[in-house]
């Protein structure tokens, strides 16, 4: 198997070659000990949907959010894991952790079928080269909130000898300002489909870190405290998860009446 090398321009991981297949840079020289530089972060949209593909197959997405608000015990993490096995199987873990409620982690059989929607969407969009997408001003609040959320998309790439071949960072909230909201968006409708459509395997629930502790300051300890789950719902513009709240902190969408 051919050595592999790390591009000292765009910082892809190269399995062999003596150009990246990334950005066409030179394999450095033998010995060269000069550390890798940031990846350049210089694009638009239109530039990173017509940028060189990276090479290697998808093998991971992952996309993570969290929320938190002034109300004591609103902080709610979420973290969605799509991956394909080398067998041909694929799964999806959601891990939904309330430090101060409960953490709930569900491991699902995916529809191969499904899964490959995904990765489509993926190639088609170019969504590895939105990685270097160009820092824009953040758009200003029209209306203050309570609520603050923030989330990453990360894809990761191994090469035909199954060694890592990249892995790719985005910023959703970056990518939405530069234009992609309708990608974001699709993405999230297939891996909700994904999950809706796949087979339940295994779920676990355990009391979350500060849940004992947040129980006696609200006085619900010896109560089964209720549950957050009803109030939570999904923005039907960006898909952000939101907690009990009138409007989508990420767009600002008004809650709707039939929200789950």
């Amino acid at each position: 198997m051919a050595e592999g090398w790390r591009c000292t321009v765009c910082g892809q991981e190269c399995s062999g070659g003596k150009f990246c297949l990334q950005c066409g840079a030179p394999r450095p020289a033998e010995g060269a000990d000069a550390p890798a530089p940031e990846k350049r972060k210089d694009l638009t949209l239109a530039e990173a949907r017509s940028e060189l593909l990276p090479a290697g197959w998808l093998i991971e997405v992952r996309l993570s959010s969290s929320g938190s608000g002034m109300m004591m015990g609103s902080l709610h993490n979420r973290e969605e894991t799509l991956r394909w096995g080398g067998d041909g199987s694929v799964s999806l873990r959601i891990v939904d952790s309330r430090p101060y409620h409960s953490d709930k982690t569900s491991e699902y059989a995916v529809r191969p079928s499904e899964a490959e929607a995904v990765r489509e969407l993926v190639l088609r969009e170019n969504l590895a080269a939105w990685e270097r997408l160009r820092e824009l001003p953040p758009e200003p609040w029209g209306i203050p909130y309570d609520y603050s959320y923030s989330s990453s998309l990360q894809l990761q790439y191994e090469n035909d000898g199954g060694d890592p071949a990249g892995t790719y960072s985005i910023s959703p909230a970056l990518a939405k300002r530069h234009g992609g909201g309708e990608t974001l968006t699709e993405l999230r409708e297939l891996l909700d489909r994904c999950r809706n459509r796949g087979t339940l395997l295994s779920e676990t629930e355990t009391p979350g870190a500060y849940s004992a502790s947040y129980r006696t300051m609200t006085g619900l300890a010896g109560t089964d405290g209720g549950s957050e789950d009803g109030r939570r719902w999904t923005c039907p513009s960006c898909g952000a998860v939101v907690g009990d709240h009138r409007f989508c902190p990420e767009c600002g969408t008004p809650r709707p009446e039939n929200a789950e």
